[in-house]
């Protein structure tokens, strides 16, 4: 008896993860975007959505040791923001881009060859 309810409790966690990671992983997805990906010539475009009207939100890219080479705050005034982000004045090599907003943060890989 004990090692049913142990296996059944086990089964439950490992599918509540799952769904879990599975649902934030799509709202990652369809809130930003940025291609090219990988880049050329170290400028990548940037789309946002979902955002809250007049909401600040933090860009931010680090190198892979955490250092962090270019930060700017925007504050949409509309739910989708499109712009760019250049590292041609950096070494070529993989960033890691932070998009901040409330309670939200993504992180996304950037590589520049």
């Amino acid at each position: 008896m004990k090692w049913t309810f142990i296996l059944v409790f086990s089964l439950m966690m490992s599918a509540l993860t799952l769904s879990v990671h599975a649902q934030v992983s799509a709202d990652i997805r369809t809130e930003t975007r940025v291609y090219p990906n990988p880049s050329s010539n170290g400028t990548f475009a940037l789309e946002i959505s979902s955002l809250q009207r007049n909401e600040p939100v933090s860009i931010k890219v680090f190198n892979l040791i955490g250092n962090e080479v270019m930060a700017r705050v925007i504050t949409p005034e509309e739910g989708l923001y499109k712009g760019e982000i250049s590292l041609s004045a950096l070494p070529k090599g993989v960033y890691i881009l932070e998009v901040a907003s409330g309670s939200k943060k993504q992180t996304r890989r950037l590589s520049y060859i």
